[in-house]
């Protein structure tokens, strides 16, 4: 009887302590593509920010993007020109059960010579709206009495 208590309890003890040690990792992938002609946007650099941890990657030629074994959370994906322009992709979920696919698609920045700017007369009809607010899936979860505290 004592033997299987034994036997019992150091299971017990190696399964929690193999849990404990166990580290949740997610995978971000995406595409970093131009919003006017979908061009991929090559040797872009693409940062995932979580905190003070940044880790970055360089877009291939075809637009494409991977980062692999990033600890689960809420990560803020930044997407840097060689000329310094950059985009920012807000509360991205990496989850240990699949991959999270991004897709960027930036405005890439053109310098003129000469802006020419007329304005004309202010004028808002009845239908326009005061405000709007998008909301995305994380900041609805932290809603009190959201649709999801089902």
């Amino acid at each position: 009887m004592n033997y299987l208590r034994v036997l019992f309890t150091s299971i017990l003890l190696i399964s929690a302590s193999l849990n404990a040690f166990a580290q949740n990792k997610g995978t971000i992938e995406g595409e970093a593509l131009d919003a006017l002609n979908l061009s991929p946007l090559q040797n872009w650099t693409i940062e995932a920010v979580q905190g003070s941890s940044v880790v970055d990657v360089i877009v291939n030629s075809s637009g494409e993007f991977v980062f692999e074994n990033l600890t689960t959370g809420l990560y803020n994906v930044r997407a840097i020109s060689p000329s310094g322009q950059m985009q920012t992709l807000h509360e991205v979920l990496v989850r240990s059960s699949k991959p999270t696919f991004v897709s960027l698609l930036v405005e890439t920045v053109t310098s003129l010579e000469e802006v020419a700017v007329r304005a004309d007369a202010f004028h808002r009809t009845p239908e326009t709206p005061l405000s709007i607010k998008n909301i995305n899936r994380s900041e609805m979860m932290r809603m009190p009495g959201a649709v999801l505290d089902l």
